[in-house]
């Protein structure tokens, strides 16, 4: 795969990933705070909310029948079995001055049942629709919340709130109760459900459910939950509480609240998936809407690098062709000099044909350069041993005297060098191999070897022929003909360091940086 292509898939994955990152980090964010949310807001204001409409339509009537069970004129009444009219005026005005379905007494000793609309009938433990009395008259409480039906009174549920009236010996001597329609309520439950997505139960100390509302699971008493019973003591505590559980995979966030004047307690129940299937809706919708965002954007860039790297590419190979042509063109005008030169030195003395022959050799280990690069893909740089055979092959040729003569490469293919050191080694090869095919002597055959290697961060050339002929140090560093001048010269643009003896044969070490 292309580098750039690469590049761009990894640009492309970074964003994904940082989308896809982003995109949780906010979902877990979200989630937090609306969970935070409903423990320390939502459910608290909502039980604040249900409490005070409570109060308004459970726990004013409520008061209403334990203010009617305390009344001196309904214990006189009781007491003194006075006229029926009386007690339905008194049950009438209560009525109409608080607003209730219907205000209600029963004596005991008579069993009957008054109204605001005077005698109703009289009570028997034989009616089914009569023994709430008898069972509440038995009970060992002082006033209760029961939900029943009462067609004489109206055809819809109705929320009774009941109260014994006592003597002042503590006997019982009738009830007083009030009525509520339950619609009123469970609308407002309702709506607690249907906006609020919250649960709520009204229950006792026994755990008894009161009232709840339509379309909630059907339970009588909140024991039958494990989860309502582990936390039974919170449930009942007089003090407002809050709980946490999970069942069948979800979770639910509890808040308890105890009504003193009622003798009951209030919960509120929320789901957590209810409030938060919205979040992961949007989590889900935001996070495809960025992929495909994001892969929107992977392929203009892709669409833009594409063609960013078509037009390079038909740059480079323009410029490649242009390249491969100046390298070509000086290679040829190099070759032709070097002709030039060969032509010339026919029918010149031997002095003089010699120094234009190596003239020759240096301008053609020159053009060698240049042939090898316009060759080859790469324009930069150039392998050492693949510029050394070629330059030992045009060398040897040119040498009539060469057939004893055989040049030795150590193996090193890694190394290669730009143009600009290539040309300067060509020339310091050309001149050390010129003049060791003249002036070496031995009678085995000249045996030369070249080397190029790395040491450190330094490249390091060496040249050694076996040439018998003795050299005297100084004269080494007295050398001043053309060929060690050029060498010289060489090493000088190199920046490098030249050292030479002579033990057994020529030595030379050249040392430079690729800088």
């Amino acid at each position: 795969m292309n580098k750039n292509y690469k590049l761009v898939l990894l640009i492309i994955l970074m964003l994904l990933l940082l989308t896809m990152v982003l995109s949780v980090v906010n979902y877990k964010t979200t989630f937090s705070l609306v969970q935070n949310q409903i423990e320390k807001q939502s459910l608290p204001l909502s039980l604040d909310n249900i409490y005070t409409d409570i109060q308004k339509q459970i726990i004013e009537p409520y008061l209403i029948t334990s203010m009617m069970a305390n009344d001196t004129f309904v214990k006189e009444w009781i007491q003194t079995d006075d006229s029926p009219e009386k007690i339905q005026k008194y049950l009438s005005s209560i009525k109409e001055e608080y607003g209730l379905l219907s205000a209600i007494l029963v004596h005991d000793k008579t069993k009957n049942y008054y109204t605001q609309n005077g005698f109703l009938e009289t009570l028997n433990p034989e009616n089914r629709d009569n023994k709430w009395y008898f069972r509440f008259k038995e009970s060992q409480k002082s006033r209760e919340i029961n939900i029943d039906t009462n067609v004489k009174i109206d055809k819809s549920i109705i929320m009774f709130m009941n109260n014994k009236i006592l003597d002042e010996n503590s006997n019982l001597i009738g009830i007083t109760s009030t009525g509520v329609k339950i619609d009123s309520i469970d609308k407002m439950l309702q709506m607690f459900r249907e906006k609020y997505h919250l649960e709520v139960y009204l229950f006792d100390k026994n755990l008894n459910i009161i009232l709840t509302q339509k379309n909630t699971k059907v339970i009588d008493n909140l024991s039958s939950e494990d989860e309502f019973m582990q936390n039974r003591d919170k449930l009942l505590s007089e003090v407002s509480t809050m709980f946490e559980y999970k069942r069948d995979g979800e979770e639910y966030i509890v808040n308890t609240k105890y009504i003193s004047e009622l003798d009951i307690h209030i919960l509120v129940k929320a789901k957590l998936s209810d409030f938060t299937t919205s979040i992961e809706k949007t989590f889900y919708f935001n996070l495809f809407i960025s992929i495909l965002t994001t892969i929107i954007v992977a392929l203009v860039i892709l669409y833009i690098v594409e063609s960013s790297i078509m037009k390079l590419q038909k740059s480079n190979a323009q410029k490649d062709i242009l390249l491969k042509e100046v390298h070509h063109r000086v290679k040829n005008n190099l070759n032709v000099i070097a002709s030039i030169l060969g032509l010339q030195a026919n029918g010149k003395v031997a002095e003089i044909k010699e120094e234009l022959y190596r003239s020759k050799s240096r301008i053609e280990s020159i053009a060698i350069v240049h042939e090898m690069l316009y060759k080859q893909e790469d324009y930069e740089e150039i392998t050492f041993n693949d510029y050394v055979l070629k330059l030992k092959q045009l060398i040897l040729s040119m040498h009539l005297n060469s057939s004893n003569t055989t040049i030795s490469l150590r193996e090193n293919h890694n190394l290669t060098l730009p143009l600009n050191i290539m040309i300067q080694f060509g020339l310091i090869i050309n001149e050390m191999l010129t003049n060791s095919l003249k002036y070496a002597r031995n009678s085995e055959g000249i045996k030369i070897d070249i080397s190029l290697s790395m040491q450190d961060d330094s490249f390091v050339f060496s040249y050694i022929d076996n040439g018998e002929n003795t050299l005297e140090e100084a004269s080494l560093k007295k050398s001043s003909g053309l060929g060690f001048r050029l060498i010289d010269l060489s090493v000088q643009q190199l920046n490098g360091s030249l050292t030479k003896h002579y033990n057994s044969g020529l030595h030379y070490e050249v040392r430079f940086k690729n800088d």
